[in-house]
């Protein structure tokens, strides 16, 4: 967390304060809910190609459900958005312990109603993530504010985890889910009381109107954010970055690491969360670390430091892998290397995009190099079934190395667009002003 205006900036910017911590809450239920379905597939079935599943419907969201979100987190009321992901949330974790207590055995209820979970979970993340955080605070405190943020992320790394594997071996997962469900009264609460939020961010609501919702206005839109994509020098090389980076096996709960732990060196659920746990510390003291780095450094610099770092401490971790402890020291290292560069992900994301655009270049974006996920899920089941666990690593360490090389191409262009210049407006902003309109205030104000 900064290092010098602590609790005077969280005075300052109270509406943030209160999302920052009933955010917290409800991400916390969601970190052990990710942790337990995974461990409950593999108690379930034994299986790694069904624990590679559970990965795939975590992830698979992102990229279909894309245009979708995008197209709601830029023209939709953002409060309505925020209660009605958070009740449908809600609805698909109870169906979910109702499908536990059923005794059906086979996996793909539980596959659709993670998936469909989880589809919420984005549209609620990139409205957050990319327009409440930008909006709620002033230019100059967004680096102070991803901090804060950010490292209550990584926090919550641990603190999750941690509880999940103590919940999961002492009660049970009908227990981590009933923890989720719970924590979604936090957030639940916080956009209820805000009647006020689209006003709050920069009197968006009477911006513009509502374009409805069509086909041929999602395909617009998309096409749209696609388009700035394309013509960006720094968006181009950053989708092939974070696709590497999220194809790599060495990422956070990926299927080779829960199965290294659990099923090679035999954790218990409650060994794994405290060593999940032990990697969160560690992601922490990366972000406390960020804010310094990209103020004392040149963003390119530190940004691809961040990566380079990450390669040669995932690389070691894969070497060192016969040995669990020493394997998890040195991922625990690398996570530095993965904060920073999170957070240089974040700053990207939200100061090279027009805040109009925000939401729909953003799931763009995240349709792009999150569809690696589910791609890297199936091929760590079908390598570590057939080569083994410490194969499936190695590859990991070598997307990693992939990533460093695209890192190193957006470092090169990103001098010519400043991180404190204005995002340039583009084509799509006059699209998406054109969009047919389903309320009557571009008639009132015409």
């Amino acid at each position: 967390m900064p290092s010098t205006t602590l609790f005077p900036f969280l005075k300052k910017n109270p509406v943030f304060t209160n999302f920052l911590l009933a955010s917290s809450v409800s991400l916390t239920g969601n970190s052990i809910f990710e942790i337990a379905m995974p461990l409950y597939v593999l108690q379930k079935t034994g299986s790694v190609m069904q624990l590679s599943l559970v990965s795939v419907a975590l992830h698979l969201p992102h990229f279909v459900t894309a245009p979708l979100t995008g197209f709601l987190a830029d023209h939709y009321n953002k409060r309505r958005l925020l209660i009605g992901c958070d009740i449908g949330q809600i609805i698909m974790l109870v169906l979910t312990l109702a499908y536990h207590y059923s005794g059906v055995e086979t996996i793909w209820p539980l596959l659709v109603l993670i998936l469909l979970n989880r589809s919420l979970q984005n549209l609620f993340e990139t409205v957050a993530n990319f327009q409440l955080i930008p909006g709620f605070v002033a230019p100059g405190d967004l680096a102070n504010a991803n901090t804060w943020f950010l490292s209550f992320h990584r926090l919550i790394q641990i603190v999750g985890p941690f509880l999940g594997g103590i919940l999961m071996t002492v009660f049970g997962s009908s227990a981590c889910i009933l923890v989720n469900i719970l924590s979604f009264s936090a957030t639940l609460a916080f956009t209820y009381r805000m009647m006020d939020l689209d006003e709050k961010m920069s009197g968006e609501a009477q911006r513009a109107g509502r374009p409805a919702l069509t086909v041929t206005n999602l395909f617009v839109n998309f096409r749209g954010n696609l388009s700035y994509i394309y013509r960006s020098p720094i968006f181009r090389p950053f989708v092939s970055l974070m696709f590497l980076w999220n194809l790599s096996s060495l990422t956070l709960s990926s299927p080779s690491l829960t199965y290294y732990f659990n099923g090679r060196h035999s954790f218990s659920p409650a060994e794994y969360g405290f060593a999940v746990a032990s990697f969160g510390v560690f992601g922490i003291l990366g972000f406390l670390l960020s804010d310094r780095l990209y103020r004392v450094y040149p963003f390119a610099t530190a940004f691809y430091g961040s990566c380079f770092v990450q390669a040669v401490l995932g690389t070691i971790a894969v070497v060192v892998c016969p040995f669990p402890i020493l394997m998890a020291v040195f991922y625990s290292l690398s996570r530095v290397g993965s904060s920073v560069l999170s957070m240089g992900t974040f700053i990207l994301r939200q100061t090279q995009v027009p805040r109009e655009m925000a939401g729909g270049v953003n799931a763009a974006l995240r349709m792009f190099f999150m569809s690696a996920a589910p791609l890297s899920a199936i091929l760590q089941g079908f390598i570590m079934d057939h080569f083994g666990v410490e194969t499936s690593l190695a590859i990991g360490a070598a997307c990693l190395w992939g990533a460093v090389w695209y890192a190193s191409e957006l470092a090169t262009h990103y001098p010519n667009a400043g991180i404190s210049a204005p995002a340039p407006q583009h084509v799509l902003a006059r699209a998406v002003r054109s969009l047919p309109d389903t309320t009557d205030e571009k008639k009132k104000v015409g």
